[in-house]
């Protein structure tokens, strides 16, 4: 099967298009080419146009043809009745029919809208032609007006169709409308959220700093009045002894007093300096000089009455009468006078202790008044006043001092003298003498009892001092003992046991003596006028040298530092403090100031950051509340374009949006206090005021969205009833034309029953006539359409055509102009004409014929040599392929020049893919329409000619261009054809040699038809000779108006009966009287 070139498949689509725009005709306007009475309406009238507006349709073609054709129907209606053809019945029915053409010419012509969206609404209520479809006469009135009725039955349907895409009409304009208004509202309104998000973001920065400058400024507040558990660690961790000089951290314990949450901070130091200030301002300057002079006055006082009366002065209360520092003397007196020489006393009685001393007149405490008198008389005593003690250890042996048997031991070696060692006497000296040995307490007493009981019948024996046993009485025996101990005591005899103990006792003897003598001396010192231990030196020791303690600042915090009736006041600290607090309070008070100042800058500028963020929350919502009015004044305008006046009191709306918020606004204010840091107004704590703020931010703007939403509802919901009104208005209208179209459709049913039988045979006869004219006019339009190369020779060749134009004569004949609305639609179309067109085509050929360019049976001499004659010329296949491209725009028109640059778009999109190997698209109908059929023509062969030059490099074994395949060998045709096939044998011809003879045959026929391109070489003579096709053409539309002219098109246009006819009516109701011509 040979190959279509691009050249032919477009041809063959060209025809398919004519078809199918044949099978959009109704059969009422396909009935017009064989009855001259039909309707001439297009159902093309009702059919929008691709790329045209609604608006354009509604006030363009579809009403002016409707329109005019309505106006044609009315005028002959109206002739017929004048004639007399109808009856009173049908006459009401034909006038009820054309008052239903004007009130559709009037509604259908009106254009309607609905102010929401601008929607197009159907035309308001026609009325229907009640009675029109029960006319009767050749004019066909019910057709008529069921074709009437239809047409504006589908105008009310097409207002209920859904579309799939814009632009959309009646309720579903409505419909989608409110869709998109409902889209957009989401996204316009979206941009709360992302504007709220934005502020928030940057809001939360702030407040991250504001943490910050808040740390500082309530670390500066703590700084001022105290810390507490809410300061940061840092806080925690200053050392804030750093801020203030050494001596005054030494005073006071400034980090422990600042972190206090209590009375603390530099303000609590200050006051505490300050409360200081009050006592120590009488320790320095002249007030110091006051206070010493009064010590001096007092103390002379005081030494007065000692000297007077002694230290028992220091008792009476009247010593120190009128005394600024009575009490301090007086402590002094019962304290340090009275630990000093109480002291010695209680050495002096532990001595005694010791030696086993007894004396009630031992002095003790200094303030007894005795005291002096008591330490008189123990200094009066001498070292031999303490050897009794020895003495009375020495005899009873607890020293074992002495030699002799001691008084202890001595009790079981006596005897009487007559009765031995027996008698009441012995006994009773006996228990006399135990009671006494045993635990003598004095010399004196034992010398008493020892008298007391002297019997001479008593004798005890015991051992001398020379350690011989001797026998002696009693008081011998005591006086001996008594007088030996004294001896070792004065040293006269040395000791019987250890040397040293008696040396120890001597020693503590000397020592009791000694200090009795320095107890006398202080005793008498104290009282003196001056002197060391004189009441007069320790009261300068305790004022002055503050009783050995050195000065420390850090004692300058005690309560008794400026207490002059405390025991251990000083003058001596308190000066030192006092100067000390004055430099330190004027320190303070100086920090005190600034630390203040920086606390007001710190709050000042926490203040200002806050108070930024309120003033971004005002502009926002300033901002929003002006977006939202635009949001709703862009939708109305959206839901409402173009509302006018008139249209807004007609549909109850307003011309404005009418938005309000309701309730109205909460004003952005965040309030400062000074319940954070008295005296100061701060903002809240940042996480605070950031949730006062947003909850103000989101209220507002909840409160916008609000009344936004509710604004939107009422407007969409207003809409939504407009269209529930209009949607029931179609309903009933497309009701009413339904019922009408069907009573209609019923009567011409019943009409057209009785006069089948009597149409069938007349059919029969007009169908045989309409075959055979059919079939030549098809064959005479095939010849116009060949041109003059096949034309002149080919199947239905102009010698062909011309014998069967004279069989069909008289069928030709018939079609003769007739009187009626026909006859203005194809004037003319007798056989002559006919005759005349067939004869112009023989001399056409009968020149090309002459002048070489047919071969002698018409057709072209070889399209091999045609092309190879061709591509010799040209040179080559990219030179003949240029040619064919200047040929198309070098013979444009001036009006097809306007459209060149889309020309040239086209045929670059269809070499691009055409190179793709894609199969390129074809002319749109726009651009075609814009361009002569000659042009069309070449820009299809020159794109034929590229494609199958494609084709034949790329599909073909031989794998080259046109021109150079054009002049293969025959040998070197087949054998590239046939490369690759198998050369083995089975007996007969192999593969490849079966291959050859095929291609050998193939070329024989001609190398061009063999490789496919023989439609090129016919299509590039015919461009390369436009004006010959041209010509050609010309003849069919010189005998326009032939009987053939209603089957093939005619001067109506080159594009058929139908299209050309509506072309033809829509100009004729362009014109003044607005009627066909």
């Amino acid at each position: 099967m040979k190959r279509l070139t691009k050249a032919k498949e477009t041809k063959s689509l060209n025809k398919e298009g004519e078809n199918s725009s044949l099978k959009k005709v109704k059969v009422s306007v396909l009935a017009l080419t064989l009855i001259h009475s039909s309707l001439p309406l297009s159902a093309q009238a009702f059919v929008k146009k691709d790329g045209e507006t609604w608006s354009q349709y509604t006030s363009g073609s579809g009403a002016k043809t409707i329109m005019g054709a309505l106006n044609l129907v009315g005028n002959m209606s109206k002739q017929m009745y004048n004639q007399g053809q109808l009856s009173q019945q049908e006459i009401q029915g034909l006038h009820s029919f054309n008052k239903a053409q004007a009130d559709a010419q009037q509604k259908m012509s009106a254009r309607r809208f609905h102010p929401a969206f601008n929607c197009p609404l159907a035309p308001e209520p026609i009325l229907a032609p009640n009675g029109a479809c029960s006319v009767g006469g050749q004019m066909k009135i019910p057709e008529q007006a069921l074709e009437f009725g239809q047409k504006i039955l589908n105008e009310y349907m097409s207002f209920k169709k859904p579309r799939n895409v814009p632009p959309y009409i009646g309720e579903q304009c409505l419909t989608e409308g409110l869709k998109s208004i409902e889209d957009n509202y989401q996204s316009m309104t979206s941009k709360y959220e992302e504007m709220i998000a934005q502020f928030e973001a940057q809001l939360n920065q702030t407040i991250e700093i504001q943490k910050k400058n808040k740390i500082k400024v309530d670390e500066l507040n703590a700084l001022l009045n105290g810390g507490g558990n809410k300061v940061s660690q840092d806080f925690k961790n200053t050392d804030f002894n750093k801020l203030l000089p050494e001596n005054c951290v030494d005073a006071y314990d400034v980090n422990k007093i600042i972190k206090s949450p209590r009375g603390g901070g530099l303000v609590g130091l200050k006051d505490k300096m300050t409360n200081d200030e009050r006592e120590a301002k009488g320790f320095r300057g002249h007030s110091l000089a006051e206070l010493n002079a009064k010590i001096a006055s007092d103390k002379k006082k005081v030494i007065a009455a000692l000297k007077k009366d002694g230290l028992g002065a220091l008792t009476r209360n009247s010593t120190y009468s009128g005394l600024r520092f009575g009490k301090l003397f007086n402590d002094i007196g019962k304290g340090n006078l009275r630990a000093d020489l109480g002291t010695r006393a209680a050495k002096i009685n532990n001595l005694m202790s010791k030696l086993g001393v007894s004396d009630a007149d031992v002095p003790k405490d200094p303030l007894d008044p005795s005291f002096s008198a008591k330490v008189e008389r123990l200094a009066a005593k001498s070292t031999a006043s303490y050897q009794e003690k020895f003495v009375l250890e020495c005899m009873s042996g607890s020293n074992r001092a002495a030699y002799s048997t001691p008084l202890a031991q001595s009790l079981k070696s006596f005897d009487h003298v007559k009765l031995g060692n027996s008698g009441d006497a012995l006994s009773r000296f006996k228990r006399v003498a135990s009671d006494a040995f045993s635990s003598p307490t004095s010399l004196s007493a034992l010398d008493r009892t020892v008298n007391s009981i002297e019997d001479g019948n008593i004798r005890i024996t015991v051992t001398n001092s020379s350690g011989r046993d001797v026998t002696k009485s009693v008081g011998q025996y005591y006086n001996d003992l008594k007088n030996e101990c004294t001896a070792i005591y004065n040293g006269d005899l040395k000791p019987a046991g250890d040397a040293a103990k008696l040396e120890t006792y001597r020693a503590e003897v000397q020592e009791l003596v000694s200090e009795a003598k320095k107890l006398q001396e202080d005793t008498s010192r104290s009282i003196a006028s001056g002197g060391e231990g004189s009441i007069s030196a320790l009261i300068d020791e305790a004022l002055y040298n503050c009783n050995g303690r050195s000065v420390e600042l850090s004692s300058c915090s005690s309560k008794d530092t400026y207490n002059t009736s405390s025991s251990s006041f000083c003058v001596t600290q308190a000066a030192s403090c006092s100067e000390n607090l004055a430099q330190c309070s004027a320190f303070t008070e100086n920090l005190v100031q600034q630390k203040t100042q920086e606390l007001k800058q710190q709050a000042d500028l926490y203040n200002a950051q806050m108070m930024q963020q309120e003033e971004r929350a005002k502009a926002l919502v300033t901002q929003m509340q002006s977006h939202m009015s635009n949001v709703a004044d862009k939708m109305y305008k959206g839901m409402f374009p173009n509302l006018t006046p008139a249209a807004a009191k007609a549909f109850g709306l307003s011309s404005m949006n009418g938005l309000t918020f309701e309730g109205g606004l909460t004003a952005i204010d965040v309030p400062k206090s000074d319940q954070q840091i008295a005296g100061i107004f701060l903002e809240k704590d940042p996480e605070k005021f950031k949730k006062a703020l947003m909850d103000q931010m989101v209220g507002n703007i909840s409160k916008m969205k609000g009344s936004l939403e509710n604004w939107k509802k009422e407007q969409m919901n207003h809409i939504a009833e407009q269209k529930g009104t209009i949607g029931q208005s179609l309903n009933d209208e497309i009701t009413k034309w339904q019922n009408f179209v069907s009573d209609c459709n019923g009567a011409i049913q019943e009409r057209n029953n009785k006069i089948a039988s009597q149409l069938e045979e007349a059919r029969k006869q007009a169908a045989d006539n309409s075959k055979k004219q059919m079939e030549f006019c098809q064959k005479m339009r095939g010849l116009q359409e060949q041109g003059y190369g096949p034309g002149c020779s080919g199947d239905h060749s102009a010698k062909d055509l011309y014998s069967d134009a004279v069989e069909i004569a008289s069928v030709l004949q018939a079609q003769q102009p007739q009187r009626g609305p026909a006859s203005i639609l194809n004037p003319g179309g007798n056989s002559t004409l006919i005759f005349e067109q067939i004869n112009e085509y023989n001399r056409f050929c009968d020149e090309a014929g002459r002048e070489g360019l047919l071969s002698e049976d018409g057709e072209s001499a070889n399209p091999t040599d045609d092309l190879k004659k061709a591509c010799a010329r040209a040179n080559g296949t990219r030179n003949l392929a240029k040619k064919l491209k200047d040929i198309v725009f070098d013979n444009m028109t001036d009006e097809e020049k306007n459209s060149e640059d889309d020309l040239k778009s086209y045929i670059s999109e269809a070499l691009a893919k055409i190179e793709a190997g894609e199969t390129y698209d074809n002319m749109n109908d726009a651009l075609h329409e814009k361009l002569n059929s000659s042009t069309v023509t070449s820009v299809q062969t020159y794109l034929g000619f590229e494609q199958s030059n494609y084709n034949l490099k790329n599909n073909n074994k031989l794998g080259e261009d046109i021109c150079r395949a054009i002049k293969k060998s025959k040998t070197a045709y087949s054998k590239a054809q046939c490369e690759g096939e198998s050369d083995e044998s089975d007996g007969g011809k192999s593969a490849y040699e079966r291959c050859i003879d095929r291609e050998d045959d193939n070329y024989k026929d001609g190398l061009a038809e063999a490789l496919g391109v023989d439609d090129v070489s016919i299509t590039l003579k015919r461009t390369m000779n436009p004006g010959l096709q041209d010509a050609w053409k010309s003849i069919g539309e010189k005998y326009s108006g032939t009987a053939c002219a209603a089957i093939n098109g005619s001067q109506l246009g080159q594009k058929g009966l139908i299209p050309g006819l509506m072309e033809k009516i829509n100009r004729d109701i362009a014109s003044e009287d607005g009627m066909i011509q």
